[in-house]
């Protein structure tokens, strides 16, 4: 599929491969395809949409707390590397932040963290060309925990099976983009969205949880009350 190939091709094309969408989804989509459509001038392949339509679908597991409007990175030999990202946060307000780093990813990801305002360990991060060529795109895989861990109870607490340590639970998460540091920062973020995502729900069900525990015992102290007096 090529720049000049229309929505309804690919979402023909995305049933085809099996990762159908629709309504903002497919939007989403096609403005990514078209933006990776435009770059590319041997096209667009089955393996690199089924990377695109991963990279979407993983935003959309979990309600967005944040979205990467855009990134801009200036580095070369001379100089530290700058990135400054564009973000639309939970309030619906855009915000740029402006970072430098040892590289153009790590400028760019300590740009997100003075936006995000989240403290994270990088516990993994790795890129793969999805086919051969220069032209092709790459998919980031990011995994991330918070340092130090989140309150949530033992939700936010994973134990290794073989020496029973607990550790803050990791988030991953994948990015996908012609551009190797657009396609880390996506992966970034959806990491952070993520890992927000879950901290909330695990606070909110150990809340449900507590207050469960108190009226269980509010009723049992009132159900004990009259066998005293007697």
């Amino acid at each position: 599929m090529g720049k000049h190939s229309g929505r309804h091709a690919l979402s023909s094309k995305l049933k085809q491969l099996g990762f159908p969408m629709e309504g903002d989804a497919l939007n989403d989509m096609f403005a990514r395809f078209k933006l990776v459509a435009e770059q590319k001038t041997g096209g667009v392949d089955d393996d690199e949409i089924i990377a695109l339509a991963t990279s979407q679908e993983g935003a959309a597991e979990e309600s967005i707390a944040w979205k990467l409007e855009d990134v801009q990175v200036v580095c070369g030999t001379m100089g530290l590397p700058t990135a400054t990202v564009k973000m639309t946060g939970p309030d619906a307000m855009t915000r740029v932040a402006c970072s430098v780093g040892s590289g153009p990813v790590d400028a760019a990801y300590k740009a997100v963290d003075e936006l995000v305002r989240v403290n994270v360990e990088l516990v993994e991060y790795s890129v793969t060309a999805v086919v051969e060529g220069i032209e092709s795109l790459a998919q980031t895989r990011v995994s991330i925990r918070p340092d130090p861990p989140l309150s949530g109870g033992s939700a936010m607490i994973k134990s290794n099976a073989q020496t029973g340590a607990a550790t803050a639970r990791s988030f991953t998460a994948t990015g996908a983009d012609t551009d190797i540091v657009v396609s880390s920062t996506r992966a970034y973020v959806a990491c952070l969205n993520r890992m927000i995502a879950y901290h909330a729900s695990s606070v909110s069900a150990a809340e449900e949880e507590a207050a469960a525990a108190a009226e269980e015992a509010a009723a049992a102290a009132e159900a004990e009350a009259p066998a005293a007096a007697a």
